[in-house]
């Protein structure tokens, strides 16, 4: 947890290197705002998902992990440490949902 003051969150992400095959797949292909991390030493400011440092097996409602696309209080989230309480209205976005074209 100290290791988490809001500006290197992708210190948690780079201990998975073990566990991944490439660093690309922590970066969704549809996020144009971050580029694409080349290796594991590469993730600072590059990732598209998020960690819950709080999450534990005695609440299985509270996420592990996902995509960063959701706002607060209908303001899209930052990159960085966010704090949310339990009743935090937090909601889903569809900014970066390709749509699918049929042909």
């Amino acid at each position: 947890m100290e290791l988490n003051n809001g500006t290197n969150a992708w210190i948690n992400f780079a201990v998975l290197s073990n566990e991944l095959t490439n660093a690309e797949v922590l970066h969704c292909p549809a996020d144009t705002e971050r580029s694409e991390p080349t290796n594991f030493n590469d993730l600072e400011g590059k990732i598209s998902y998020f960690i819950n440092l709080n999450a534990n097996v005695f609440d299985p409602d509270m996420p592990l992990d996902g995509d960063d696309n959701f706002t607060i209080n209908g303001i899209p989230v930052e990159s960085g440490l966010l704090a949310i309480s339990s009743n935090t209205p937090i909601l889903s976005t569809v900014a970066r949902v390709k749509p699918i074209v049929l042909e």
